[in-house]
């Protein structure tokens, strides 16, 4: 029998590690490429965004049909998220519709920027977290997904865009489109999307309209200090073999003691449930993004190694500056 193409006979388990810490919050990042004949993921970490203070932007990437998509997104989101933020009154009465639209607005206008590239460039899923001294801004699309633990107990998650769900099966249907095996056309397996232009050919609908859309999810969740212990960003290599409450235990649990509060635990932590997830039979690329809130500790900036995909083993440290990751695993491809 011919072997899939999309896949390797055997899995490549080097995870590539980061960790730095910011004000108030220390973070970590694990990815491996598994199964899957290539890695397709990426992330970003803005720990401080700039002109807009007090404020951080989290994001996972998972692309499809290539990975052109996601590292366009990786570069260009920031940019996009604060421009169209630009003006926006943060954290007063009724900035929440006001900050919903423009984190809308930004997810159009990246999908547009995209488009006029010209790239061939597939599609990636994208689930982010715009973060303000008082609130949480989960902004997803597809099915990459962020859990919000609060008091060691899952307090939110968000939502998966899959095609079998009504509400988009109807608006796949309307654009001329239909669901087959639960993908978009039979071809597609979430259905919305950055890129993804084969699905978005009809010039009278409206960018949320399409086949495949890049319009967000987007919940406002105010944060409560005292209590958020972390969140936690993940491509569906995560989802497939764990739910969200499980893989917030998981985290919990190894995260209960102050010593592992740091960005060397917090990073450990995410070695640790890539690990998990490919003992439990993940196929996919696996990424996992942690921000850790309580017991802040002083920024002491990032770093970025491989490691051999055990629990233990570690390659030497690539200096790198400042509190934030753009992803950019130093050959271009980012770091999912």
């Amino acid at each position: 029998m011919r072997a899939n193409p999309n896949f390797l006979q055997e899995p490549i388990t080097e995870q590539q590690l980061e960790s730095g810490a910011g004000p108030a919050m220390v973070w970590g990042c694990s990815s491996v490429q598994g199964w899957r004949s290539h890695m397709e993921d990426e992330h970003l970490v803005v720990c401080e965004l700039d002109g807009f203070p007090g404020c951080s932007l989290f994001a996972v990437f998972d692309g499809h049909a290539g990975k052109a998509a996601a590292i366009y997104s990786r570069q260009h989101l920031r940019k996009h998220v604060s421009a169209a933020l630009e003006g926006v009154p943060l954290d007063t009465t009724g900035s929440d519709a006001a900050v919903t639209r423009a984190l809308t607005q930004a997810f159009f206008d990246l999908d547009a920027a995209l488009s006029v590239v010209g790239l061939d460039c597939g599609g990636t899923t994208c689930t982010s977290v715009f973060v303000t001294p008082t609130t949480f801004y989960f902004t997803n699309l597809g099915d990459s997904r962020t859990v919000l633990n609060r008091g060691s107990k899952l307090a939110y998650q968000t939502r998966d865009h899959k095609p079998y769900s009504q509400h988009e099966r109807n608006r796949i249907k309307d654009a001329g489109g239909f669901v087959l095996n639960g993908r978009v056309d039979g071809g597609l397996a979430v259905s919305r999307a950055f890129g993804d232009f084969i699905y978005k050919q009809r010039p009278d609908l409206h960018a949320s309209d399409q086949k495949v859309s890049p319009e967000p999810t987007i919940d406002a969740i105010p944060r409560d200090i005292e209590k958020d212990n972390f969140l936690m960003l993940c491509c569906d290599g995560v989802w497939d073999v764990m739910s969200s409450e499980s893989g917030s235990k998981f985290v919990n649990s190894r995260l209960k003691k102050a010593e592992k509060r740091t960005p060397e635990g917090v990073e450990l932590t995410c070695m640790q449930l890539v690990d998990r997830t490919l003992n439990l039979g993940s196929r996919d690329n696996v990424s996992v993004l942690i921000i850790c809130y309580d017991r802040p500790v002083k920024d002491k900036g990032k770093k970025k190694k491989a490691a051999d995909g055990k629990s233990g083993g570690s390659a030497p440290t690539t200096p790198a500056k400042g509190a934030e990751s753009d992803g950019d695993g130093g050959d271009g491809t980012g770091g999912g």
